[in-house]
């Protein structure tokens, strides 16, 4: 597999030294899948390269390199549509990233090797790994023969692994992820769920999440977290401060969790702690409005008060800042009201928002590395 020198860069502009730890990492793969090793220490070099990148790049490339959008991981042809919008996307745009969504493993890395190739600063490549590389790269069928092609491996949803109250399998499935992904070009998973299953009418965490007990959750997370490290993929823990204690379904509406301060320390916020702990090198956001931490209408992910007040200072946590999906009603529709909200129409429905853009401009301000 093709692999590109520089492997990351920070989507931030100007924060070198998550850049760095991005590089460090990417770039420490295959010493630590043999020594053992954590999260690697950003080194001179690296932080000296990611310097020298970002002092080529115009304020507008510095700030495409905030963004990542979806690709599927499937063929699509040179003359299609689809790739022509990858090209702009990569050579006009400039993006910093890409989600990589589903498709076969060998359709996705040509996919992969061939956009690292379009990009003149390598791309920093995510994906939605939660129960494994194959949870995106599952493979597919040949016809009219119907030969299955193979695929990643695709592990049970995160909650048989909580049922076994086993941390080696934890670290053992971070392990396989990983070298799984880095083989098809992907240096990030969107994983583990960090989410404690505390609400029996959660639409959309459910068995995704390891269990109901915030220590299980946070000692299987951690586990999960040093796997996936220690053989070269960055992991994300997710959904800050929590997205375990609701009922709505943050894709489609207003979200909230109405707990006390008092319970969120002692149940939601531990897993996260723990990540933190253990080094984990990326955060993503909870679509969802906290009054126990902040005030006001606004989601966590678009919250200073909560990303840059609570995670960055309280919690101390330095590494990647990452959205969850941007076009997710949750953040579109509930956002400090400005007066000019209009009828908008997204992959999830019309509602009533100030936009996809003024959405975006709030979760820089809040903090955020990286805009999915």
């Amino acid at each position: 597999m093709w692999i590109p020198r520089k492997k990351a860069l920070s989507p931030g502009s100007g924060r070198t030294t998550i850049a760095a730890l991005a590089f460090g990492i990417a770039a420490c793969a295959s010493a630590s899948a043999h020594s053992g090793a954590g999260i690697a220490t950003p080194t001179r070099a690296a932080t000296s390269w990611v310097d020298s990148v970002l002092a080529t790049l115009s304020p507008r490339d510095r700030a495409a390199q905030l963004v990542w959008p979806q690709v599927f991981g499937d063929f699509t042809p040179n003359a299609s549509s689809a790739w022509e919008r990858v090209v702009s996307l990569i050579s006009t745009e400039r993006v910093g990233g890409f989600v990589m969504s589903i498709g076969s493993p060998i359709e996705t890395a040509a996919k992969l090797n061939t956009m690292q190739r379009l990009s003149v600063v390598p791309l920093l490549i995510g994906a939605d790994y939660e129960a494994g590389a194959g949870f995106r790269t599952s493979g597919g069928y040949f016809l009219p023969n119907a030969i299955n092609l193979g695929g990643a491996t695709y592990f049970p949803r995160q909650m048989a692994l909580g049922a076994t109250h086993d941390t080696a399998l934890a670290y053992e499935q971070g392990r396989i992820t990983a070298l799984e992904g880095r083989a098809v070009g992907v240096h990030m998973a969107f994983a583990p769920v960090l989410d404690v299953n505390n609400n029996p009418n959660n639409p959309v965490i459910g068995p995704r999440s390891f269990a109901e007990d915030p220590t299980l959750v946070a000692a299987l997370g951690a586990s999960l977290i040093r796997g996936l490290q220690e053989h070269g993929m960055l992991a994300t823990g997710k959904h800050f401060p929590g997205h375990g204690d609701t009922d709505q379904n943050s894709h489609l509406s207003i979200t909230e969790v109405n707990a006390s301060r008092a319970r969120l320390d002692s149940v939601e916020l531990p897993p996260f702690r723990s990540a933190i702990a253990a080094g984990v090198a990326g955060i993503m956001t909870f679509h969802g409005v906290i009054p126990a931490l902040d005030t006001s209408p606004l989601p966590a992910t678009l919250s200073p008060t909560v990303m840059s007040g609570f995670l960055r200072g309280d919690l101390g946590f330095k590494g990647l800042l990452i959205t969850d999906a941007l076009d997710m009603n949750g953040v579109l529709a509930r956002v400090r009201p400005t007066g000019q909200e209009t009828s908008v129409t997204g992959v999830y429905g019309t509602i009533n928002s100030p936009g996809l853009a003024e959405v975006v401009k709030l979760a820089v301000v809040a903090g955020n590395d990286v805009l999915l």
